[in-house]
């Protein structure tokens, strides 16, 4: 079983249809991964809160994978075709990224930042940030 110091976040979304409703988030806090949501109507949560149990949501998971790993996350850099122009540089971003990623890591999608894109010379180049997910190494404390 893997294990993770947690980070809950409890919050009432207001700008959704339907938006009666809790939502909780559970996400690490070494692998910065929301894993699980459950929305609950607020009856339900009012009555989770007062102690009675089996009080009805609805769960999704996500990056289960992820949880216990611990995240580590890099600048990366990757030129841009000559052809590439203000119009096209995101969409041309992203394009590449994603075969000149290293293996292991995941680009970022994000390409709006005033760092985004950028000259070498005469070339054109892009920036985004790349994350791994990588095993906790637990640091040992040596005693006298």
């Amino acid at each position: 079983m893997k294990t993770e110091p947690v980070n809950v976040t409890i919050s009432r979304p207001m700008n959704q249809r339907g938006g009666d409703f809790i939502s909780i988030i559970i996400s690490g806090q070494n692998s910065r991964v929301e894993v699980m949501e459950v929305k609950m109507p607020i009856a339900e949560f009012a009555k989770a809160i007062t102690g009675q149990g089996y009080c009805k949501g609805v769960g999704s998971l996500r990056g289960c994978e992820k949880f216990g790993l611990k995240m580590e996350n890099k600048p990366f850099e990757f030129k841009l075709p000559d052809s590439s122009d203000w119009k096209t540089r995101k969409s041309d971003a992203l394009d590449i990224v994603k075969n000149v990623c290293p293996d292991g890591w995941e680009p970022d999608s994000y390409f709006s930042s005033q760092d985004s894109f950028f000259s070498k010379g005469t070339e054109q180049w892009a920036m985004c940030v790349i994350r791994r997910w990588v095993p906790v190494v637990e640091e040992t404390i040596e005693t006298d």
